[in-house]
């Protein structure tokens, strides 16, 4: 008693408890929430802002991208360049060729007002270079540079090949680093009549007013953009001395839609990555934003809520202080003196001192009275200790006596009860045993529901913190046409599809970002995604939703409708696998059930039979194919436990024979007369149970010793031979009879039962 006492806890520890649980508690759910949403909302604004950012920004690179090749296209188109460069006289007249250089670098001048413009080159096949620009010096050229260039220039298919960036091909140029653009210079050959190359053109763009124009936006502390080359080097960074490195691919990689966002981790820091692919030239702008930077106005949050923590403990301690030696010091005193009292160790004089009116003092006010009453009662308790020791002492002869008739009297009913219960318990032991083997594939059959539960009951969890809140206000803001599509879209979203491959997802978003742009759908690549999960794909269903499509807040509203479509279609799940898992835990019940009253009760045979099976699914389901044919039968008087070990023993039998492939033919129908080899004659009405299997069959010589005890033809550990002894003593105790008759690829067993009225 003791020990259980000083285990629980003191007032002090629970009014602690008490405090913390409905102050600090609640107190940091609410920190917690608000610094989780805060947090959440201000990275997806700032996700959003910089996506519009770089979507504007790629806009605006085209657009110099297509100046550029509007120069470059112009050039081309320039008459008096063609006829000098396919002009064979060139070489031979040094007057022609002083005019010629002059007059083509005056036209190539003309180009050069280009903001950001570095140079002009072209490069005859014959070996001329005529050049404007930043330089005059340009007699060392990167010859590698260019052969590089011309092949991939004279490969492309485009008009204006963009290589990215690239060193300077004219290697005494102040621009060590630029932008280069090349185009091949064909002309008619006269003998031929197809075109050839001629020349190359080179336009070189200064990689300064790439960081003018792009990074002059300030996202935030350590945010910055840049753009990346389809080598993966950057053309455009903060840092201009890494203009040229290349990114690692693995980084690229997470870049795989067109636009987009997502959290990755930069150089240690954990960030985030908005982005727009330019279609034209296939670079990439990205922003790049520190996580920690968005979060900093959050982590005030954070920090009030920890100051706020710190005062609420304090104020804690000091409560428990005062309670505890206000109330809880004379508590404990009044506890010790009862533990002294319970150890016999209660000094007769101790009393307490009471020096207060209150609750605490009426309580040592009556802890006195209760010592004076027990100091009372110590001393007539011994006198009656004293009596008593006498008239035990007298009674003392008559117990021994007793005991001994009640000795011999005992041992007669334990040997009648051991008798007893050595039967009882020789049934159960073999209808756990049975039960046992059964175990695994019943915790299998239970398991699988269990998970589809557990799943459904998550992702229902999920989905209605996700649109309990939201729904009024979703629907406040949709128009009567809408709201009706709305729910024609959740409906939708109800009809069960088939998975899709990752592949298949892909190709279906692909389509819909295409379908859509016909729509002019907002936010096209999260409306794809979203379609995709409702099982939106088809061009008139897209139609039919197109009001809801084109609403500027089209992502909420088939957020919203998935996740309501998600909720309906769980709770399917959830009734059809409690149903299977019922119908488990149903059988595994009833079979485990023991019957202690030891009267017979009024069942139906084939009911015992379904819980046997439903037990062996596990098994049968591998390769067992059970046929039954039940008949109308009456109900029996019987020990249901009892006939379900003969039911487990036979079906068992039958599948271990079978090595767990063939056909088990269950027949129960009802028979009025003797049973097979009888030799009395009888009208009474019997319910027939046959077991019938396609095994091997029970060989001739073993036939007449299959019912004796301890005979088994199974491997050691397997068995242990009393299982169709027990069979053939549960049906004689239903007044029943067991017969079998076996061959090759058949055997039957056949259980008759007669029907019999209950007798008292």
């Amino acid at each position: 008693m003791l020990k259980k006492v000083s285990s629980r806890l003191n007032i002090t520890s629970q009014l602690v408890l008490f405090l913390l649980w409905v102050s600090i508690l609640p107190l940091l759910i609410l920190g917690h929430t608000s610094y989780s949403t805060s947090r959440n909302v201000i990275q997806e604004r700032v996700s959003n802002y910089n996506l519009a950012l770089m979507i504007e920004h790629k806009d605006h690179l085209e657009a110099l991208l297509e100046s550029v090749e509007s120069l470059v296209a112009n050039i081309s188109g320039v008459e008096d360049i063609k006829k000098v460069l396919d002009n064979s006289n060139l070489a031979s007249d040094t007057y022609t060729r002083l005019a010629t250089r002059a007059k083509i670098g005056y036209i190539l001048n003309g180009y050069l007002n280009l903001k950001g413009l570095i140079s002009i080159d072209i490069f005859t096949n014959s070996g001329f270079h005529f050049h404007v620009g930043d330089t005059l010096n340009v007699s060392e050229i990167d010859q590698a540079l260019y052969n590089r260039i011309y092949d991939e220039a004279i490969s492309t298919d485009r008009l204006v090949l963009w290589t990215g960036v690239e060193d300077n091909i004219n290697i005494n140029s102040t621009h060590k680093k630029v932008v280069t653009a090349a185009k091949i210079f064909n002309v008619i050959d006269a003998d031929t009549l197809h075109e050839k190359p001629v020349a190359l053109l080179l336009v070189n763009y200064s990689t300064d007013s790439f960081y003018d124009r792009f990074n002059k936006f300030d996202l935030g502390e350590g945010s910055y953009i840049m753009i990346i080359d389809t080598k993966n080097r950057l053309i455009s960074h903060p840092n201009q001395k890494l203009i040229g490195r290349r990114i690692s691919s693995a980084f690229l990689d997470d870049l795989n839609d067109d636009n987009g966002s997502l959290v990755t981790m930069v150089d240690g820091q954990e960030m985030l990555v908005t982005y727009s692919k330019s279609e034209m030239s296939g670079w990439v702008l990205v922003s790049l934003v520190p996580i920690a930077s968005l979060t900093a106005t959050a982590n005030t949050i954070l920090n009030n809520t920890l100051i706020v923590l710190m005062i609420c403990f304090v104020f804690i301690s000091v409560a428990a202080v005062v309670v505890s030696r206000a109330f809880v010091s004379p508590i404990k005193q009044i506890t010790e003196l009862f533990q002294q009292v319970q150890a016999n160790e209660l000094d007769g004089k101790s009393r307490f001192t009471i020096k207060r009116s209150d609750e605490i003092g009426e309580l040592l006010h009556w802890s006195n009275s209760f010592l004076d009453s027990l100091e009372a009662k110590q001393k007539t308790d011994r006198e009656l200790v004293q009596a008593k020791e006498v008239a035990e002492q007298a009674s003392q002869k008559i117990t021994v006596l007793n005991q001994q008739l009640e000795s011999d009297n005992a041992e007669l009913e334990k040997a009648m009860a051991d008798l007893l219960t050595t039967q009882q318990e020789l049934v159960q032991s073999e209808k756990m045993a049975a039960l046992g083997q059964l175990i695994a594939g019943i915790a299998h059959e239970i398991n699988t529901p269990l998970g589809a539960i557990q799943a459904s009951i998550g992702n229902i969890a999920d989905a209605m913190n996700s649109s309990i809140d939201k729904l009024p206000l979703l629907f406040q803001q949709l128009t009567i046409q809408q709201q009706t599509d709305f729910i024609a879209l959740v409906d939708n979203g109800l009809v069960p599809s088939h998975e899709i491959s990752f592949r298949e997802e892909r190709r279906q978003k692909r389509a819909l970002k295409k379908l859509l742009d016909q729509y002019d759908v907002p936010q096209k690549n999260k409306v794809a995604v979203l379609l995709v999960q409702l099982g939106v794909s088809e061009t008139a269903t897209v139609e039919k939703f197109s009001s809801l499509l084109q609403d500027p807040n089209n992502t909420f509203i088939l957020q919203m409708a998935y996740n309501l479509a998600s909720q309906r279609l769980h709770r399917q799940n959830i009734e059809l696998s409690v149903e299977r898992a019922s119908k488990v835990v149903f059988a595994l019940k009833s079979y485990a059930h023991y019957d202690h009253s030891g009267q017979k009760i009024k069942t139906p045979v084939t009911k015992g039979l379904d819980v046997i099976l439903t037990l062996y699914h596990n098994w049968l389901k591998q390769g067992v194919t059970v046929i039954k044919n039940y008949n109308p039968v009456p109900d029996i008087f019987c020990y249901p436990d009892e006939l379900n070990q003969v039911w487990t023993n036979l079906i068992h039998n039958a599948i271990q024979a079978m090595e767990n492939k063939g056909e088990i033919k269950l027949d129960v129908f009802s028979h009025n007369g003797c049973p097979n080899g009888s030799e009395t004659e009888s009208t009474t009405q019997y319910v027939i149970v046959s077991f019938t299997d396609n095994g091997p069959g029970i060989p001739d010589d073993i036939q007449k010793r299959i019912f004796d005890p301890f005979f088994t033809t199974k491997q050691a550990g397997e068995g242990s031979g009393l299982g169709l002894d027990i069979v053939r003593k549960i049906i004689e105790k239903h007044d029943g009879l067991i017969e079998f008759d076996s061959e090759p690829g058949k055997t039957t067993f056949k259980v008759w039962l007669p029907v019999n009225e209950q007798t008292e």
